[in-house]
């Protein structure tokens, strides 16, 4: 086959058709949208890890499957046909640095005290006062 297209052709390079584009290739409209819904969602910030990371972060109570059925509900409500599941997977893995747990080093030794204490169902109300006057100093931190 390669000696008969290298005989017949005129400059013995076998010169390759005319490429077009696929059949199944997701448009870029949808594209587009699937990207706004993602950035529609808050970004949670990484306390002790935002000098270190790129990375942004969602609540830990989302994960891509639950982003997509809310998607495809917003479709639904605006009478647009939705992407497939994975072409929402691919676009979000390979577009957006975004996670949905806080890494484990993300939290101060206060919230990992009150976090304990809550479990345990030792909380006390000192323990409480204390825990909303150090989010306070968190707040104000952050706004400085």
């Amino acid at each position: 086959m390669v000696r008969y297209n290298i005989d017949y052709s005129e400059s013995g390079v076998v010169v390759p058709g005319p490429s077009h584009e696929p059949v199944n290739k997701t448009m870029p409209d949808k594209v587009n949208d699937v990207e706004e819904y993602i950035r529609s969602f808050p970004k949670v910030d990484s306390h002790y890890c935002r000098s270190s990371t790129k990375r942004d972060y969602l609540e830990p109570t989302l994960n891509i499957r639950m982003m997509y059925r809310l998607y495809n509900e917003s479709c639904g409500d605006r009478e647009m046909e939705p992407v497939k599941e994975n072409v929402y997977r691919k676009i979000f893995n390979e577009k957006f640095n975004l996670g949905f747990h806080k890494p484990s080093k993300d939290m101060c030794d206060s919230c990992a005290l009150y976090d304990n204490l809550k479990k345990a169902d030792g909380l006390t109300k000192e323990h409480q006062t204390a825990r909303d006057a150090h989010l306070a100093r968190k707040v104000e931190a952050r706004e400085a």
